[in-house]
């Protein structure tokens, strides 16, 4: 039943190697992509033609963005870097 719930909540498309101590979160969705050793996608992500280095900590909501309107770009992300989407909401 456990395993049938992470299909659901994570996909992974052709083209993706995860290698070793990876933590892949939920509703991840990774595509045509290579995830370095210990790297951590943990929610509410999706990496698509990309590289991301060891230890990679990729933040929730961030997304790689590497299409142009006309051709697709890879996208690196060097080891032991932080990915995250920042939301500034100011109250009045």
């Amino acid at each position: 039943m456990i395993i049938q719930l992470l299909v659901h909540l994570l996909r992974i498309r052709p083209g993706t190697v995860i290698k070793r101590s990876c933590n892949i979160g939920n509703f991840v969705e990774i595509k045509n992509s290579i995830i370095g050793d210990g790297t951590k996608i943990n929610h509410l992500s999706y990496v698509g033609d990309a590289t991301l280095g060891k230890e990679v900590n990729i933040g929730a909501g961030a997304i790689t963005c590497n299409y142009d309107g006309v051709n697709k770009h890879k996208t690196i992300v060097r080891d032991n870097s932080l990915l995250v989407l920042v939301q500034c909401w100011w109250l009045q």
